[in-house]
């Protein structure tokens, strides 16, 4: 498997407010789901897609440099063995 980075330029990571996590999704239902979104709007009807394993990245209330703004957001990465989409 490899890396997964992810970058966001203008939000500060000091860790002083907001977090930004992770976690791996392995459930069967989510995978399934997931599967069924990544057909519906990024592949052929005839393509096969299944997921076997995804990350969900997540920032929530993360401030800009300026500490005027935060933000709340989310990356997919979903893989189908050597596959990948985010």
């Amino acid at each position: 498997m490899g890396w997964v980075v992810l970058f966001w330029g203008d939000h500060a990571a000091d860790g002083s407010d907001g977090i930004a996590f992770y976690r791996e999704v392995t459930d069967a239902a989510l995978l399934t789901s997931l599967s069924d979104r990544v057909k519906e709007y990024h592949c052929d009807a005839d393509y096969s897609f299944t997921a076997t394993w995804a990350v969900i990245a997540t920032w929530d209330r993360v401030p800009s440099y300026d500490e005027r703004t935060t933000c709340d957001g989310e990356c997919v990465r979903i893989c189908a063995h050597i596959v990948c989409m985010v």
